[in-house]
C-alpha cells in the first residue's frame, strides 16, 4: 500500500477511508504497483511546538510500526506533514525493524530521499496540463492561469498545487485539479536504494504522466465520458481485472 499521512484537526476515519480509495485509483492510473492507503492524526499544528510534533509523530509510529513496512504500507507526507515528519517516522520505525529507508517517501535527501521529490506533485500537474492542452493544439506558454492553494502550501516557481472549489463559478476554459498531494512514481524511493539524477526523475515523471493522460483519454473515447469519469473508470477497470486474475472474485 502507499499513501500520505496528514496532520489536521478534521482528520477522521471516513476521510481516511475515502482518501485511501482515491490513492488506489490514482496509483492504478499512473501505473504504480501500489494499493491505496492513507492515515493521519487529528491535531492543530499551530498549537504544537516542534518538539511536541516530534513526540506526537514518534508515539504514532510506535503504535503503527507493526502495520507499516517496505512491503506492506509505505508512508508519505500529506497535508500538515513534510520531510521532517518522514525523517522522524523513519527513525522511530528503524528502532523496531532496523534501518528501513524505504518505509517512507518524501524524506530528506540526506536520509536517502529522492531528488525532485518536493516538486514532483506540482511538476506532474504541469505535465498533465501540457498533455491536455496538446489535445487542443495549445501550449502553456502565453496562457493565463489562476492558481488557488490551501494555507499549508508553500509556492515555489516550479511547485504548483491547483485547488479548485465551487467549479461552477470558475470562468476558465480548463480546470486542473490536484488537491490531495498525488504521489508520482518518481517520488518513491525504491527498496534497492537506487538514486536518479533530478533530470532523470523529471524525464520519467513526464513519461508516466503523459502515458496516464493518453490512457484516460482513450477510456473517455470508449465510454463517451469526461476526463474525470474516464480516470475513475480506468482505475476501477484495472483493479477489477487484477482482482479476477488473482482469483479473489469469490
Amino acid at each position: 500500500m502507499k499513501g500520505g499521512i496528514r496532520y489536521h484537526p478534521e482528520v477522521n476515519p471516513d476521510e481516511v477511508n475515502a482518501l485511501a480509495q482515491l490513492m488506489t485509483w490514482k496509483s492504478v492510473v499512473a501505473d504504480i504497483p501500489y494499493g491505496g492507503a492513507k492515515g493521519g492524526i487529528g491535531c492543530t499544528l499551530r498549537d504544537l511546538s516542534t518538539s511536541e510534533l516530534e513526540r506526537l509523530t514518534r508515539v504514532f509510529t510506535q503504535k503503527i510500526h507493526d502495520l507499516i513496512g517496505t512491503h506492506t504500507d509505505v508512508l508519505a507526507p500529506d497535508m500538515g506533514t513534510n520531510s521532517q515528519t518522514m525523517a522522524w517516522i523513519l527513525d522511530e520505525y528503524s528502532k523496531f525493524h532496523g534501518h528501513s529507508p524505504a518505509v517512507v517517501t518524501g524524506k530528506p535527501i540526506d536520509l536517502g530521499g529522492s531528488l525532485g521529490r518536493e516538486a514532483a506533485t506540482g511538476r506532474g500537474v504541469v505535465f498533465a496540463t501540457e498533455a491536455l492542452l496538446a489535445e487542443y493544439g495549445k501550449s502553456i506558454e502565453g496562457l493565463t492561469f489562476e492558481i488557488q492553494v490551501d494555507d499549508t502550501t508553500i509556492l515555489k516557481l516550479y511547485y504548483y498545487r491547483f485547488l479548485v472549489e465551487n467549479a461552477t463559478h470558475v470562468k476558465a476554459k480548463y480546470i486542473i485539479e490536484a488537491t490531495n498531494h498525488p504521489t508520482d512514481p518518481e517520488a518513491d524511493e525504491n527498496i534497492q536504494g537506487f538514486m536518479w539524477e533530478e533530470e532523470q526523475v523529471n524525464k520519467e515523471l513526464k513519461k508516466y504522466m503523459t502515458k496516464a493522460f493518453k490512457n484516460i483519454k482513450s477510456m473517455c473515447q470508449t465510454h463517451e465520458c469526461n476526463l474525470w469519469m474516464g480516470a475513475f473508470t480506468l482505475g476501477l477497470n484495472q483493479v477489477a481485472r487484477a482482482t479476477l486474475l488473482r482469483g479473489w472474485e469469490a
